[in-house]
């Protein structure tokens, strides 16, 4: 049930707030790939999987985190406890207010410094680079990678953690692809992002659920 609801989250937000944080970083290198005649659906593939790559460091590091410091089942279900309360006020603040978490995810557009690290990259644009703007996009702050990370944190060993943010970095996999090739997607953006929302607080909800049982 929870890979299932891992599954649905990530699947919708990708076709929302990902492609509205990230988009800028998507069409700029599909605008480029057409300049440069260079092969679009293998490039775009090869930037998902530096995405999907960084995902699944990010997941194993998470994952034996939760393992070294072996939390006990109290402490882990207060942990659990606070992931529920954390992705239910994010889905909130998400749908209400969502310029203040737009603090917690600086726009390549607004900071200099990231800026300046993709500019190198798009400056010799090739079959490598294309792969490490996508790893660089993966390590990039993002409110939807800080919950999954949060689960992976929680999932009970490095494997578990990899696998959960591999869930969520292939769910996230197919949007985005469409989204370099087919902007057209977009136009589904408002109601997508708000059923995202939804199924991210629910998904919050059930786990301050299961955590309360726990206690």
């Amino acid at each position: 049930m929870e890979y299932w609801a891992i599954f649905n989250i990530a699947f919708f937000a990708s076709l929302s707030h990902c492609i509205g944080m990230c988009g800028g970083i998507v069409f700029a290198l599909n605008a480029k790939l057409r300049q440069l005649k260079i092969n679009i659906v293998l490039a775009n593939l090869l930037y998902n999987f530096g995405r999907l790559s960084a995902y699944g460091m990010i997941g194993i590091l998470c994952g034996g985190m939760g393992v070294i410091f072996e939390f006990s089942a109290q402490a882990k279900s207060l942990f659990q406890l606070f992931i529920g309360m954390a992705v239910s006020i994010m889905a909130l603040l998400m749908w209400i207010a969502p310029k203040i978490l737009s603090i917690l995810e600086p726009s390549t557009h607004q900071n200099r410094l990231l800026k300046a690290m993709f500019a190198v990259l798009y400056r010799n644009l090739n079959y490598r680079n294309i792969f490490f703007i996508g790893l660089a996009n993966g390590f990039l702050p993002c409110g939807i990678v800080y919950y999954f990370a949060l689960i992976a944190l929680s999932s009970g060993g490095a494997l578990e953690g990899m696998t959960v943010m591999i869930v969520f970095g292939l769910c996230t996999m197919i949007p985005m692809c469409l989204a370099g090739m087919l902007s057209a997607i977009l136009l589904y953006r408002s109601w997508l992002y708000r059923l995202s929302l939804f199924l991210m607080l629910l998904f919050g909800l059930y786990t301050i659920f299961k955590a309360l049982k726990g206690l």
